[in-house]
């Protein structure tokens, strides 16, 4: 076997007479290059099961191999976006030409991932890259329901929405995020700000709030800068505590009635909140069902149904079109 920088065995290469010929001998080391992979990136690197050996503290071993497994569990969540990167890059450089014309055949015969997955691997993976990068750990299935707004209003918006998530609840799962991106509006124009509480609106409507994902605690009352607790305002002066409301103080000018309050400032008249709007609400969700459903269904998935269930693709043809009439005509309605 050729000798090579990153062999696993060491080479040994001819040592030369010496200097200019003289036999004047030169030492020359072999060179071995040992590349290990990290912790957790191979079957090797994990070690096997083994009995616990108590309940104190751990070794130093002990430690090290708590450490390469939990490494392995996060790969778990890194393999998405690694497969979405490769698949994208795959795909946009046409890299399979030599071994198979059809990119979707070529991914299905080396690794068995649909054409479906692997669209949305490829949807997904700059997503996860840009969380996991904020020390976020999300889950496929999290990040598959921040699709529709990537493609709509860019990944960053995307990874907003998660990321307000992440700060109103105790626990982000894929059904608080669908739940959430239902009752967005098209984030086109929204700046972060308005996005975090459109998110947190949401989030902290009373209906909300007896969902099984209960919100996060509220903070608690917040010292000042020296560092001492809030207190209660000062008694008014003649009044003992523990005691009832004591008389009015007398007024500057000696009469026993307390001066009356001025009248407040009118203050200008809030903007109307389209989340709060039943009939825009409605409109959000059909925009974001019918958006799913553009991504679900394909011409292939078409033509693969009619060919095995010709009557019952028919009939959910002519289901789906009559659905899509009925929005058509309410949408209609608009220029009546």
């Amino acid at each position: 076997m050729t000798g090579g920088l990153f062999d696993d065995e060491p080479t040994h290469a001819a040592i030369g007479k010496g200097l200019m010929g003289a036999g004047v001998g030169l030492a020359i080391e072999d060179v071995q290059v040992v590349v290990k992979p990290l912790p957790g990136t191979t079957l090797d690197t994990i070690p096997a099961p083994y009995a616990a050996a108590g309940q104190g503290a751990l070794s130093p071993q002990e430690q090290a191999d708590l450490e390469a497994c939990k490494a392995g569990m996060n790969n778990l969540h890194n393999a998405f976006w690694i497969a979405g990167k490769s698949l994208e890059t795959m795909k946009s450089g046409n890299l399979q030409r030599q071994e198979h014309p059809n990119f979707a055949e070529f991914v299905w015969e080396n690794w068995e991932v649909s054409e479906s997955q692997m669209h949305r691997l490829t949807e997904a993976w700059r997503i996860g890259e840009s969380l996991a990068k904020l020390g976020y750990k999300p889950r496929e299935s999290q990040v598959r329901e921040l699709t529709s707004i990537a493609k709509e209003s860019g990944d960053q918006k995307a990874v907003v929405v998660y990321d307000s998530v992440a700060r109103n609840v105790k626990r982000v799962t894929a059904a608080v995020l669908a739940g959430v991106v239902q009752q967005l509006p098209p984030l086109n124009t929204s700046s972060i700000s308005e996005i975090m509480s459109m998110v947190t609106a949401i989030l902290t409507a009373p209906e909300q709030r007896t969902s099984p994902e209960t919100l996060s605690p509220a903070p608690g009352p917040q010292a000042d800068p020296g560092g001492t607790a809030p207190t209660a305002a000062p008694a008014e002066a003649g009044q003992e505590e523990g005691a009832g409301a004591a008389a009015p103080a007398a007024s500057p000018a000696g009469s026993s009635q307390a001066p009356a309050p001025k009248d407040p400032a009118p203050q200008p008249a809030a903007a109307p909140n389209p989340m709060e709007d039943a009939d825009i609400m409605k409109l959000v969700s059909v925009a974001n069902l019918l958006e799913k459903a553009a991504r679900t269904v394909s011409a292939p998935a078409v033509r693969r149904a009619t060919d095995k269930f010709p009557e019952l693709t028919d009939s959910l043809i002519t289901k789906i079109r009559a659905n899509g009439e009925a929005v058509g005509r309410a949408l209609g309605s608009q220029r009546q």
